[in-house]
């Protein structure tokens, strides 16, 4: 008779250990699922395989990116607090930004914001759009160029401002 109860124990014990162990595997596996698809860092992980840590806001300033294709612009803000800037900025991938290599920099930034004005329908609105949200590139910056390797005219230029807490990306899809 005693070994009858112990057989119910265990039942009643591993049943329920059982349950909550699936839940908790399987809420930890949505939570991964939902990092690395739906979230900004996700999203720019997938897109150019960088990381950009967690940022605390991410502002999409202009998006001109067509239909399913997914062909044009894109220009985004990520804000970060102390600890992840400094984080962010001992990444390896950085560039500092010197007085050698700051008009080369500046001068690909201008390139590319000029997609956002030159043969756009938006032309005007995504002129003072970028008046009201510029790119304070200087010295203290780190900048990265990532080149898709499949289709070389897709790039993404990353502009660290650790200042500002910054991070500006430009995406450049065609």
């Amino acid at each position: 008779m005693v070994k009858l109860k112990n057989k119910h124990f265990n039942k009643m014990v591993f049943l329920p250990f059982l349950i909550v162990f699936s839940i908790a595997i399987g809420t930890l596996g949505w939570y991964t699922i939902y990092q690395r698809f739906f979230t900004d860092q996700g999203e720019v992980y997938q897109n150019w395989k960088v990381d950009i840590g967690k940022p605390t806001q991410s502002t999409i300033i202009i998006d001109e990116l067509g239909g399913l294709g997914l062909d044009g612009e894109l220009y985004k803000q990520y804000k970060y607090d102390s600890e992840s800037i400094k984080r962010l900025e001992k990444k390896p991938y950085w560039i500092k930004v010197t007085n050698n290599n700051i008009k080369i920099v500046n001068q690909k930034v201008t390139d590319f914001t000029d997609l956002f004005i030159e043969n756009d329908i938006h032309a005007k609105k995504n002129k003072r759009t970028l008046l009201r949200h510029p790119i304070n590139l200087n010295t203290n910056c780190y900048y990265y160029i990532k080149q898709n390797k499949k289709k070389p005219d897709e790039y993404a230029i990353f502009v660290l401002n650790p200042i500002e807490k910054k991070l500006y990306l430009f995406e450049n899809y065609l």
